[in-house]
């Protein structure tokens, strides 16, 4: 489910800004090409970058605060940081080209979301396979792939265990995309249905926290 709202998401901000939100890594490519003079929405895409550390930075510090399960209050800063997006996409985005500045403003707002988002998933789920960042994941399936098929016994299964995740992510991302791109002209359904998965999540979370 948590690749799947990266995926959605960045889907939605590509087609409606022209921008990423959860994969920095096209960002950092669109900035180059502006700054080489090929791309006149590379702002916006170092606004993302910044945001998306921004929100990261936050998030991991929120959880080194004392008091309630640390994993609650992350959860809580990323749906206050999604509704925060939200709003800011329904005063600024109306679904066509705008000015520089509030291009910049929503590919913030959602990357700061996504920022907020992926490191909360990594640190309490423990998985090693990020949301947001799918080149490594490719990589890593292959590799545990290939050990799969070429390996025995314990490694052999561990292998096939790492690849089912790595393969079950990637079709969380692409799924994710499929849908935002359908749902990029009702975006305030789409901000609802991320809404709805989070709480999902952190209710499943706290769930199999109590099991153990």
């Amino acid at each position: 489910m948590a690749t799947a709202v990266a995926g959605l998401m960045d889907a939605l901000a590509l087609t409606r800004y022209g921008v990423f939100v959860a994969n920095q890594s096209g960002n950092l490519i669109h900035v180059g090409m502006g700054l080489a003079g090929h791309d006149p929405l590379w702002p916006a895409s170092a606004a993302s970058i910044g945001a998306f550390g921004v929100g990261a930075g936050i998030a991991s510090r929120v959880r080194r605060v004392r008091g309630p399960d640390p994993a609650v209050v992350e959860f809580g800063l990323a749906l206050a940081a999604l509704i925060l997006w939200a709003v800011v996409d329904a005063a600024l985005d109306r679904g066509v080209p705008g000015a520089p500045g509030p291009r910049a403003v929503l590919a913030a707002a959602g990357a700061f979301f996504m920022g907020c988002f992926g490191g909360l998933f990594v640190r309490t789920a423990g998985i090693a396979t990020t949301i947001t960042y799918h080149s490594g994941t490719v990589m890593k399936t292959g590799e545990r792939l290939v050990a799969w098929m070429t390996g025995s016994g314990q490694a052999r299964r561990k292998a096939s265990q790492g690849a089912a995740l790595g393969l079950l992510g990637l079709a969380g991302y692409v799924s994710g995309a499929f849908l935002g791109t359908l749902s990029s002209n009702r975006p305030m359904l789409t901000f609802a249905l991320v809404l709805l998965v989070l709480v999902a999540l952190m209710l499943t979370l706290r769930s199999l926290r109590r099991r153990r």
